[in-house]
């Protein structure tokens, strides 16, 4: 499995458990929440797999098509998603335990709504590699 394509599969792992987030609030799903958390285990694998990959690019051990000044930029936006997946799935943890008024969970959904498509515009800008766009 290449860093890039590993990059995307975080990205969209992240993604979804966003959006699954948000769903689980509209529809009170608590089922919904125990599987954001369990995702979160996937991420960070993920996160660990692409640390050590990008060593084995550095020490020449592995050729990916990557330069070597682009690897921080990698280690960087995949330890940023990988603590997203970690916001997220405290949040997760948190919703399911408590209950909250209608006029907070409608702000909850329409704030998540925003951060998933922040996230969106952020992840595809980095994946252009539009670096001005994704720092916005």
């Amino acid at each position: 499995m290449s860093i890039r394509s590993s990059i995307r599969r975080l990205s969209t792992i992240t993604e979804s458990m966003l959006e699954d987030l948000i769903k689980a609030l509209e529809k009170k799903n608590l089922k919904v929440y125990d599987d954001v958390m369990r995702r979160d285990y996937d991420v960070n694998r993920l996160s660990l797999f692409i640390l050590r990959r990008c060593h084995e690019v550095l020490e020449g051990d592995v050729d990916e098509g990557i330069r070597k000044n682009e690897i921080p930029d990698i280690l960087l936006f995949a330890r940023t998603i990988e603590r997203i997946a970690d916001h997220t799935k405290n949040i997760a943890a948190n919703l399911k335990l408590g209950s909250y008024k209608k006029s907070e969970v409608k702000w909850l959904i329409k704030t998540g709504y925003l951060i998933r498509d922040l996230f969106k515009e952020s992840t595809n800008a980095f994946f252009k590699k539009d670096m001005k766009r994704a720092n916005e």
